[in-house]
């Protein structure tokens, strides 16, 4: 594949701020619902306001709350044992249980300065033999990365694989040049669907700003296009008069320049995999829903991430083969 020499195609461009601080957005997405628990007492500082849609009750009721206080005693064993790991991120996901409730939601733990951050999605998978079948196409997809011959072949793989794996109507793969341009160099679609393959994007569709989040945070789902994001609050930590920092979130709301962008492109859902060479930011393997919005489990996403990191491991190796 000769990537300095892609031909040119259709351009579509938008104007991006690269001041725009995304990472401070106010605001998640309503899939799910956030917690900020200072530390070492475990007080809820910040959660998002739609908390009130999964749990029944007043968002601002919990605020000065501790955790201990809502959650069952084995939800709070796996939280004390992940925030003894040197990286909490390590045991992600769990299965929490609030007190009370027979419900139980996916979720995930990440810190930022001293400030931890509970993601909470409601679980989805109970049927051990959809884990078990998605385990099997997982091993399959990893199996056909790494006898990939070329890094043609190595994309297009991992191409149809994810389009496998999610269901959903075209899946990219898109390349960085030097000067952060984009191109889509591979590509798996459903009958139907638009080609984007050959498409040139000026590097001002994915600012600065944005190209360094999907450097820390491999994966991104936007389920609903069209959603309304759930603030914060409150939207100033009280301990540290600052915004919460998301860059690490996967409920992060997103900018509504990306919102306008991805609406004029007939997208009704996205989902994104960083690819990485070596530490630099190398492409990404974006996904488009067209037909209404999309949900992704959480297991699902995390099987799409590691073929995301398969692929990047295979980078450099399949580049020397062409």
């Amino acid at each position: 594949m000769d990537l300095e020499n892609i031909t040119t195609g259709r351009i579509y461009d938008v104007t991006n701020c690269d001041r725009e601080p995304i990472h401070v957005p106010g605001a998640i997405q309503p899939h799910g619902f956030l917690l900020a628990i200072r530390e070492p007492d475990l007080i809820i500082e910040q959660l998002g306001e739609n908390l009130g849609a999964f749990l029944g009750q007043p968002a601002a009721d919990l605020l000065g709350k501790k955790i201990e206080d809502l959650f069952t005693a084995d939800t709070m064993q796996e939280i004390q044992g992940a925030l003894c790991l040197p990286d909490v991120r390590s045991n992600n996901p769990l299965t929490a249980q609030f007190i009370g409730r027979e419900d139980s939601f996916t979720t995930t733990l990440h810190r930022h300065g001293e400030t931890m951050i509970l993601e909470l999605e409601k679980a989805t998978e109970a049927d051990g033999a959809k884990r078990l079948d998605r385990y099997h196409r997982t091993r399959q997809a990893i199996s056909k990365l790494r006898a990939a011959r070329s890094l043609d072949e190595l994309c297009a793989t991992a191409c149809e694989q994810v389009r496998s794996l999610t269901g959903l109507d075209r899946v990219v793969v898109y390349f960085f040049d030097r000067d952060w341009n984009g191109a889509v160099i591979s590509e798996s679609r459903s009958e139907g669907t638009e080609s984007f393959m050959g498409l040139h994007f000026p590097a001002s569709d994915i600012p600065r700003q944005a190209r360094a989040l999907y450097s820390q945070n491999w994966l991104r789902l936007i389920p609903n296009v069209s959603y309304a994001a759930s603030p914060i609050v409150p939207a100033l930590n009280p301990r540290t008069g600052a915004p919460l920092d998301l860059s690490f979130s996967i409920l992060r709301s997103v900018s509504p320049l990306h919102i306008e962008y991805l609406n004029n492109m007939g997208l009704t859902a996205s989902m994104s995999v960083s690819l990485m060479k070596g530490d630099q930011l190398w492409g990404l393997i974006s996904c488009a829903g067209l037909n209404g919005p999309r949900y992704i489990s959480f297991e699902t996403r995390a099987a799409c991430e590691f073929i995301g990191e398969v692929v990047s491991s295979l980078l450099a190796e399949k580049s020397q083969l062409e």
